[in-house]
């Protein structure tokens, strides 16, 4: 038998929830009420007043206003529109809950209520779902079904009518921008209120759902997943990878250096909105497919939280939710870089630039699924992490040829190929002593100073086939045998390239290869008639200063070959008269050999970790020297006394 206490306690239970669904029901049906009036009223007003304009306008007393205000007046209206709608799928989601509450209420009430019984047995707590049988577009009376398609048909193609009307009014860009953005804002809404009015019912159960399998789990159960690569999905979002900030010098240096050795105008907007379209747009695009492919390998590196990729949760409707926002932005971007392309005149780079940096990266994600499936062999394996290697540099060589070609560089100039060529093999020199410090990352030190990979690198041939040519540790090729002791040294701290190391390691050949395509780059750079001996003994001094570096055991011997370097490729060019007594082309001369050495260099002397968190650490050091600079003006007492 049930208790009556526990019957007594679920009634009163029922009844506030109830009470509390209707007045919440109630304040948002005046909500609703108020928003609709607000978008009718914005509507007429805003059409009231772009009517004015001389854009769409004959009359001698028309009012000029720049078309970008008239291009964004619909966005208002659809604001609240937008706003109509968020109400609206809530008050789907409630409907369904009251009238589960009405049928649970009237268990306790089984009489009829008297006065409508003559019409039909109703019983109490049947107001809701009584009013339901009219007002629901799924089961409700026809002629109300009929007016309330009316109500939203004319709603949307008065909207739909007044931007269109507005679009054509405007220059050519501003038309296809309207019709792409209100076009995609107007079907995706329109999918919204279809989902709210016709798939209430899936959609509740939907909900319902996910309520049920997520109410089971503690209220922040997915707190630390959600973040444990060190940020939100707003913050990636807004720019995915912080961590390759030094990626986007790679433009402008170029545009600098490609201006000056051409004395063409230093064109910043056309330096800006090339930036914009390469890397904030497609490039993250780029970025997000890739960290998307990877996202699960990303949350579990051991530098998840420096190296900022796609935030992860163990929560498969919260990870969907982040995949599928990160896909959608990365779409966004794409049609953002093609608008910005067709308004700026530069549609046809934009499309050659896109089509390249995906048609690349098709390929290095084909490659590197490939060289991660079971059934490869350990042969194939290593041929596809070559095959990787190789694929890694023409994203530098596609930067290259956006920093030229933002500089206005002809595309049948010398300097251009000489260009692409130096920095696809650069490119490679880079990725590849980045990836051979992060392959340390996965490695953890016994006591004894052995080194055990863990077992994510067994997935990441192209990281871990580097580690053969790494000298100086034990690195095991078995397990480690005491994978719960605690690590003696945690090998991504360790600056494992700081010694000599083989000779003939990838990222060494990829130096000289660099260094080797840096000379006809640096005679065509100070604007020298190419002649073939002045590129070769520049030539000469590049590769053995390269050579000469490689074999360097420590980090002033490489420092030293670098200046002297320097000096003999100076000295080749005053022997071929460059410039004659022109600085800037001495400059312009060695600008190839000291990007790849300095870079090269900086590598050399770095642990995974310091490359890593270097921004971290710049800024906290400036925070230090900060501190005690004030520290000296104001005083010790003063200091202690403010801090």
């Amino acid at each position: 038998m049930s208790d009556p206490n526990d019957d007594a306690n679920r009634f009163d239970i029922l009844k506030m929830d109830y009470e509390m669904a209707r007045d919440d029901e109630r304040t948002f049906s005046n909500i609703q009420a108020a928003v609709a009036s607000i978008a009718v009223a914005l509507l007429a007003v805003i059409a009231t007043i772009v009517s004015d304009t001389c854009q769409l306008s004959d009359a001698e007393d028309c009012k000029r206003v720049p078309d970008f205000f008239l291009a964004a007046s619909p966005s208002v209206p659809l604001a609240a529109l937008a706003f109509l709608q968020l109400l609206g799928a809530v008050s789907s989601i409630r409907s369904y809950y009251i009238r589960a509450l009405e049928r649970e209420l009237r268990g306790y009430a089984r009489r009829p209520l008297t006065e409508l019984h003559s019409v039909s047995p109703i019983r109490p707590a049947s107001y809701f779902e009584l009013i339901t049988e009219v007002t629901t577009m799924r089961r409700g009376r026809s002629g109300y079904r009929v007016l309330s398609f009316l109500v939203l048909s004319v709603t949307f193609l008065v909207f739909a009518g007044f931007t269109v009307y507005i679009a054509v009014k405007l220059d050519g860009y501003y038309t296809l921008s309207m019709l792409l953005l209100y076009g995609a804002a107007f079907a995706f809404l329109a999918s919204e209120v279809a989902g709210a009015t016709l798939g209430a019912r899936t959609t509740f159960v939907r909900v319902a759902q996910q309520f049920q399998t997520r109410s089971a789990q503690p209220l922040l159960a997915d707190a630390a997943g959600g973040t444990n690569t060190g940020r939100g999905i707003v913050s990636y979002l807004v720019f995915p990878r912080p961590e390759d900030w030094s990626k986007l010098l790679f433009v402008p240096l170029v545009f600098l250096a490609a201006s000056a050795s051409r004395g063409t105008p230093f064109d910043w907007t056309m330096l800006l909105t090339s930036m914009v379209i390469a890397e904030y747009l497609v490039y993250s695009a780029r970025y997000q497919w890739n960290d998307i492919r990877g996202v699960a390998a990303d949350a579990a590196h051991p530098q998840a939280r420096a190296r900022l990729r796609l935030p992860y949760s163990g929560d498969r409707g919260r990870l969907r939710f982040i995949v599928g926002w990160s896909l959608g932005v990365a779409f966004a971007r794409v049609l953002t870089a093609i608008v910005l392309g067709y308004v700026t005149g530069e549609i046809t780079f934009t499309l050659i630039f896109l089509t390249a940096v995906f048609a690349v990266a098709a390929l290095y994600e084909l490659l590197r699924t490939s060289s991660q499936a079971p059934s490869t062999t350990s042969r194939g394996r290593s041929r596809l992490a070559k095959a990787i290697w190789l694929t890694v540099g023409t994203g530098y060589a596609l930067r290259f040829l956006v920093g030229v070609y933002a500089a206005g560089v002809p595309l049948g100039d010398p300097l251009v190929y000489a260009g692409a060529v130096f920095s696809y093999a650069f490119g490679i020199m880079f990725v590849l002593l980045t990836w051979v410090l992060e392959a340390t990352s996965y490695c953890r030190a016994s006591a004894g100073g052995v080194w055990y990979p863990g077992r994510e690198l067994a997935g990441k041939a192209n990281l871990g086939i580097l580690l053969r040519y790494v000298r100086g540790p034990v690195i095991s090729a078995h397990p480690d045998p005491h994978p719960a002791a605690p690590s003696a040294v945690n090998c991504g701290e360790v600056k494992i390239l700081a010694s000599r190391g083989a000779l003939f390691a990838p990222w060494n050949l990829a130096l000289w290869a660099s260094a080797t395509a840096g000379a006809p780059l640096a005679v065509h750079l100070a604007r020298t008639p190419t002649d073939p001996g002045t590129v070769w003994w520049v030539s000469a001094a590049s590769v053995a200063g390269a050579f000469a570096m490689s074999a360097a055991g420590g980090t002033l011997s490489r420092v030293a070959v670098q200046l002297l370097t320097a000096a003999g490729i100076v000295l080749a060019g005053g022997l071929a008269r460059i410039g004659g007594t022109d600085v800037l082309d001495y400059v312009l001369l060695l600008a190839p050999w000291m990007t790849t050495a300095g870079t090269y260099l900086m590598f050399r002397n770095q642990s995974y970790r310091d490359l890593k968190y270097f921004a971290a650490d710049l800024l906290g050091n400036v925070r230090q020297l900060t501190i005690w600079l004030v520290k000296s003006v104001t005083g010790p007492d003063t200091w202690r006394a403010i801090r």
